[in-house]
């Protein structure tokens, strides 16, 4: 196997085992999170039911996701042993999301922390009613972060199956980081929430059915889902030109650039490779996965000095990442030459 493809790998299961190395999810964790946890129940005509999870936001205030319940005629939220008549207050459906109004929930809200603070590495937590049944918890860590619609799409590697589809994404102090909507795509074994930021809007009801985000046609697609697609099938000449639109369509992201980064580096080529990890790092300085990057691929360009420069500026924006890579290059703990190296 190329050490380039070698390294792609690494990342990820470096990435996968990042919250396991101190774990915070103890079960004190998870009873102080479950209390803003909720099972929706959402009524599919006769005694047909289908099961969700609700995340408490507020006073008598619980989200969850859109297609829990899509079409549904009746909506009940049970909580501590009680059940109760739920009213829809607020949909967006493209994102996802339902606000319920619970007039007798007296479930406690969760803190909230704004998804744009997460940092790629980061140990988070997914909590929901897998599979239909009781409350469980998984972990995992957050593997990138998405730019999309005026938030940040969360992919993560804390596992979660149906049931658990509106539940919290939380990080280790138990806030509330992320809604848990779908799963990953080609294997991949990785999972995604909405941000936060889309949980707050209009109070008033929109009755339009419109189909979430990530149930698309694959053409319409958000460009993230797309490259994930192709890249999980090997098709890497349609992921390279999917990349040059996207970096039309969006200039100031700096993730097509990283994708195609990746490409090169799929391809063996790590020269290429860091020239697209450092127009990445053009178009965004804080884009850690860039730096991680780059730090990788001067390696393998035997230019341990500039490997040094990226990794102690990916050090300030990931210290997880950034241990990941140190633990598998110990030379990246050698003096620091600046001058000896020009990055972005």
């Amino acid at each position: 196997m190329r050490a380039s493809k070698v390294s792609l790998v690494l990342v990820i299961l470096l990435l996968a085992c990042a919250a396991t190395r101190a774990e915070p999810f103890d079960r004190r964790f998870m009873i102080a999170a479950s209390k803003g946890v909720v099972r929706i129940e959402a009524g599919q005509g006769g005694s047909r039911y289908l099961v969700g999870t609700g995340t408490v936001t507020g006073p008598h205030e619980v989200v969850t996701a859109y297609h829990v319940v899509r079409g549904a005629g009746h909506v009940y939220v049970a909580s501590g042993g009680s059940r109760n008549l739920a009213a829809v207050r607020r949909i967006d459906p493209v994102h996802d999301i339902c606000v319920l109004s619970v007039e007798k929930l007296e479930a406690r809200p969760l803190a909230v922390r704004p998804s744009g603070q997460l940092q790629v590495g980061e140990a988070v937590a997914a909590i929901g009613h897998s599979g239909g049944g009781g409350l469980s918890l998984t972990t995992g860590a957050v593997v990138q972060l998405h730019r999309f619609s005026g938030g940040e799409v969360i992919e993560t590697t804390a596992p979660f199956t149906s049931g658990a589809s509106g539940g919290p994404l939380l990080d280790s102090e138990g806030r509330l980081v992320g809604l848990l909507v779908f799963r990953g795509m080609n294997g991949t074994g990785h999972f995604y929430a909405a941000p936060v930021d889309w949980l707050r809007g209009d109070e008033s009801p929109v009755l339009e059915e419109t189909t979430p985000f990530w149930q698309e046609a694959e053409a319409l697609l958000p460009y993230f889902m797309r490259a994930a697609l192709l890249h999980g099938e090997s098709r890497w000449e349609e992921l390279e030109k999917l990349t040059l639109a996207w970096g039309r369509d969006e200039p100031d992201n700096a993730e097509p650039e990283y994708v195609r980064a990746q490409i090169e580096a799929q391809r063996g080529e790590p020269k290429a490779a860091a020239r697209f990890y450092a127009r990445a790092l053009a178009r965004d300085q804080r884009y850690a996965l860039a730096w991680f990057g780059l730090t990788e691929a001067m390696l393998e360009l035997a230019r341990a000095d500039c490997a040094r420069v990226a990794h102690a500026r990916l050090a300030v924006l990931s210290p997880a990442l950034s241990q990941r890579a140190l633990d598998a290059h110990p030379e990246l703990a050698g003096a620091i030459e600046v001058a000896a190296c020009e990055l972005p």
